[in-house]
């Protein structure tokens, strides 16, 4: 008891047939089953050079090789056209410069202050890092010679050992 999907899957396998091999392939085919090396390898060589000549005569049939033609601006030159001599000077007339010494001098100063500030700044900002620093590490200097030792300072004076004789 068969299901109709597969009645119809048999169906279609026996119906199916492969397509036949590119001519090509069929072609280029040689029959080695008894030749000697040196017969095979002059085979395969006609066939070589058989291909290259008939890919070259495919390729000379097809391309035709035609060139643009040269444009005329290459070998005839412009007329040059003159303009009236008013308009002439009036595009060649020089216009004085914009300057802008005197603002910009004042911008510079302005910059060059304001520059100047923050450098003197920054420089006390790090003498008193520095001086709080140095205070900081005096102060504990102060604190371990008074300690003694056995705490951990600097004190090394000598003390009376307490000995109870019996």
């Amino acid at each position: 008891p068969k299901s109709s999907e597969e009645l119809e899957l048999e169906e279609c396998r026996k119906q199916f047939k492969a397509l036949p091999l590119p001519a090509s392939v069929s072609t280029t085919r040689i029959n080695y089953t008894n030749t000697p090396y040196h017969i095979k390898a002059q085979q395969q060589h006609e066939m070589a050079m058989e291909r290259k000549q008939r890919i070259l005569d495919e390729s000379q049939e097809t391309v035709s090789f035609k060139a643009r033609p040269v444009p005329r601006t290459t070998y005839e030159a412009r007329k040059i056209q003159r303009q009236s001599t008013s308009s002439v000077a009036r595009t060649v007339a020089p216009r004085p410069p914009r300057l802008s010494l005197a603002s910009r001098a004042e911008e510079r100063k302005l910059f060059d202050d304001h520059a100047r500030l923050l450098r003197e700044q920054d420089t006390q900002v790090k003498e008193n890092i520095l001086r709080q620093q140095k205070e900081w590490e005096e102060e504990e200097l102060k604190q371990k010679r008074m300690t003694t030792a056995e705490e951990g300072g600097m004190c090394f004076k000598a003390r009376e050992i307490h000995i109870e004789y019996m």
